[in-house]
């Protein structure tokens, strides 16, 4: 389809170029269609379900997020935990400042 654009007129080479978008369009959409077709039925082969294929594209993979296991107590009140990740809690921060270290509220 190669042709000498010098050739064309300004609103020829728009004419050519809405046509050519929307022929992208078109088979860029027909591929998808193929392209999920095709994974329904190898699934189907394999007799995974849906949700399954779902949790993998979404990546999950079936493995959900656990809390984590607390690796320390505030020893004013031993409900009160934290596991060493993510940001300090309140009740942390005062027993730091206050001189206690880290190691002394271990689990």
């Amino acid at each position: 389809m190669e042709s000498d654009l010098s050739d064309l007129s300004s609103t020829e080479i728009r004419a050519q170029i809405s046509r050519l978008t929307e022929e992208l369009k078109r088979r860029e959409a027909e591929e998808k269609r193929d392209f999920f077709a095709q994974i329904v039925e190898r699934a189907e082969e394999l007799n995974i379900s849906s949700d399954e294929v779902l949790r993998v594209l979404k990546g999950t993979g079936g493995r959900r997020k656990t809390a984590g296991v607390p690796m320390y107590k505030n020893p004013d009140n031993p409900e009160e935990t934290w596991t060493g990740r993510g940001r300090k809690p309140g009740w942390l921060i005062s027993r730091l400042e206050a001189g206690t270290s880290l190691e002394d509220m271990k689990i």
